[in-house]
């Protein structure tokens, strides 16, 4: 008070100056995740002094979105601060392929009817292959990443062990993630370094997930086994007199299928080949867990 001067000035009172309608700014939250699981993609609209007027999202044809109709599930989100996000729920069934969505704003502060921004929500596939393995080498376990954008940015893989803990680079394991190809494609490998391989004495299981680098806010993927064959190879040596046929013998166990090749070496480790030098190698057959190889 300028009429008494003595009195207490009042509480600070803020002035607010709304932004001119065309600094509202869309910003899209795209997503990159593993093929058949559920995804949530989102816009955040900033630059509000109120909640928006409209939400709606429309797929990629224009083709308007219904909540809770083919497994989709939208939000128009609530007012908060100077911005609002609303969220696109996409169900497991419906996100096999990378599809590209729509959402239309409308904001009467702005002049805004039906905004379109495009949000992007791309797909992956993870799989592995059992790998037959010994404990006497280095063994490396592969997954296989595929349908990410050619030659793209590679996916982030996490492995873990048989102890369900996270596997880091070590004197026991190295990791090597891999780059996308030209058929969108990465095989991201572990090898387990022998002294950890001769700690095993079974088959084992390796675990690898995957989240998207290109869309950091993506969820990663569910664990995917990677299984270990472990091997066990017996040697049949034999003594006999010299000068007379003799039959040697190698017995691989532990496995599930065929081997997928055998070979024979001399002594001076150079190749043997079937019908010649007196010598006749026989791959032998797979028989329950047990295929025999002689020579």
């Amino acid at each position: 008070s300028a009429q008494y001067p003595d009195s207490e000035p009042s509480p600070d009172v803020e002035v607010k100056a709304n932004l001119p309608s065309d600094s509202i700014a869309v910003v899209a939250v795209n997503k990159e995740q593993l093929t058949g699981t559920v995804a949530t993609i989102s816009c955040t609209v900033s630059g509000l002094t109120k909640k928006l007027d409209g939400v709606k999202w429309t797929k990629s044809d224009d083709t308007p979105i219904t909540t809770g109709v083919d497994d989709y599930t939208i939000v128009d989100g609530s007012f908060s601060g100077d911005s609002q996000t609303t969220t696109l729920t996409v169900g497991a069934d419906q996100n096999k392929a990378d599809t590209t969505y729509k959402c239309l704003i409308s904001s009467t502060e702005h002049g805004k009817t039906d905004e379109p921004t495009t949000v992007n929500l791309k797909v992956f596939t993870v799989t592995s292959t059992p790998k037959d393995v010994t404990t006497d080498a280095d063994q490396t376990l592969t997954c296989n990443i595929g349908q990410l954008d050619a030659s793209g940015t590679p996916a982030t893989v996490t492995w873990k062990d048989p102890e369900n803990t996270e596997v880091v680079a070590s004197g026991d394991y190295e990791l090597t993630p891999g780059t996308v190809d030209e058929s969108g494609n990465q095989a991201a490998v572990l090898t387990i370094k022998q002294a950890k391989m001769a700690t095993f004495s079974a088959s084992f299981t390796y675990k690898c997930s995957v989240k998207s680098a290109q869309y950091p806010d993506s969820d990663p993927s569910p664990d995917v086994d990677v299984k270990a064959n472990m091997l066990s190879i017996v040697a049949v040596n034999k003594e006999q007199v010299t000068g007379t046929e003799a039959t040697i013998s190698c017995t691989v166990s532990g496995l599930t299928k065929g081997l997928d090749g055998v070979k024979w070496k001399n002594f001076a480790d150079e190749a043997i080949i079937s019908g010649q030098g007196g010598y006749t190698i026989v791959d032998g057959s797979f028989s329950g867990t047990v295929p025999r190889c002689r020579s």
